[in-house]
């Protein structure tokens, strides 16, 4: 029996099946994370006080918490519920943070003597750090703001004790 043969299409026609088949799969991928983010599965229980203290030692080395989840296999959406959960090992956290800002310094001190990245890669490893520790950081890295409280007075002039024809030299 012999099938029949579907006619070759177009460029543009063509162009146009691919590009409407690559949204489609792009939108089944962005739902498929949405209902992964609305729908937690519990996970955060499985965190582990090994777990915290690796996640501990990674961030006092100056590393993010999503790469610290991503090398443990963790989730981190987990992390930071179990740290929502926990208002003392939230604050501890925020320590951590703030002191592994210290590390992304010095490691911005040695960047012009490292010969692995590229001159791009050091300026916009630079200009990350330069944003991020100061918000981490506000104590030791941010701007230092003075404000000045001025108290005004208001001053009422009583015209009756003003003597003079009121010109320039009254």
């Amino acid at each position: 029996m012999a099938q029949n043969k579907q006619k070759q299409l177009d460029g543009d026609t063509a162009k146009s099946i691919a590009q409407i088949a690559r949204r489609d799969r792009e939108l089944a991928t962005i739902a498929e994370i949405a209902d992964s983010n609305l729908n937690p599965k519990d996970h955060w229980r499985s965190v582990l006080p090994e777990h915290i203290e690796a996640i501990k030692t990674r961030l006092l080395g100056g590393d993010t918490l999503r790469r610290t989840c991503r090398a443990l296999g963790l989730d981190p959406a987990s992390v930071t519920r179990n740290l929502h959960e926990n208002p003392e090992l939230l604050a501890q956290y925020l320590d951590w943070k703030a002191f592994g800002t210290h590390a992304l310094y010095e490691n911005l001190l040695e960047l012009p003597f490292d010969p692995t990245m590229s001159d791009a890669d050091k300026l916009l490893y630079y200009k990350v750090v330069s944003n991020y520790a100061p918000k981490m950081n506000r104590q030791v890295y941010g701007d230092k703001v003075q404000v000045d409280v001025v108290e005004h007075k208001p001053v009422i002039l009583d015209w009756n004790i003003i003597e003079g024809d009121g010109g320039d030299g009254v």
